[in-house]
């Protein structure tokens, strides 16, 4: 298996990782990532690895709060296996604070399957715009909490 590490989606090898990508695949997801990368403001890398009909980039942000509170949004795509789906998911995470702990609980979920590496563009550029609008968006995991109606601290 190989795998890396690089600043910016530029660095993840799209064509080596879904040779079947077109060349305006690849423009419209780098320019979509091209934006999330400029809406970050940590410094952490996309990650990628490649498999035999395996494959999987993505990126995430973790940030450590008060009290022991977590912030975490995660975008990943891939296909797990050669008869699989292609597949973008995205979703927010904070610390759970639940009676039963969780360890972490979702906010927001974003998950889609693709037909082809076209519907794989669309989908892809709709998911970063989501994923932009949340980093811009308050890392507040207590007021994240508040806003779905989950605890914000332990429940006895």
């Amino acid at each position: 298996m190989e795998e890396g590490v690089g600043q910016g989606i530029g660095s993840v090898p799209l064509a080596r990782l879904i040779p079947e990508l077109t060349d305006d695949d690849v423009r419209r997801i780098v320019k979509a990532g091209a934006a999330i990368d400029a809406a970050r403001t940590d410094d952490r890398a996309w990650g990628w690895w490649l498999g035999s009909n395996t494959y999987n980039f993505h990126f995430c942000v973790n940030e450590r709060h008060s009290g022991g509170d977590e912030y975490y949004l995660e975008f990943e795509v891939g296909r797990n296996g050669a008869d699989a789906v292609l597949e973008v998911e995205a979703n927010v995470n904070v610390t759970c604070w639940c009676a039963k702990d969780h360890q972490f609980d979702r906010i927001v979920e974003v998950g889609h399957e693709c037909q082809d590496t076209a519907e794989l563009a669309d989908v892809f550029e709709r998911t970063a715009t989501e994923a932009v609008a949340w980093l811009w968006d308050t890392h507040d995991p207590v007021r994240l909490r508040t806003r779905v109606g989950l605890p914000s601290r332990e429940v006895s």
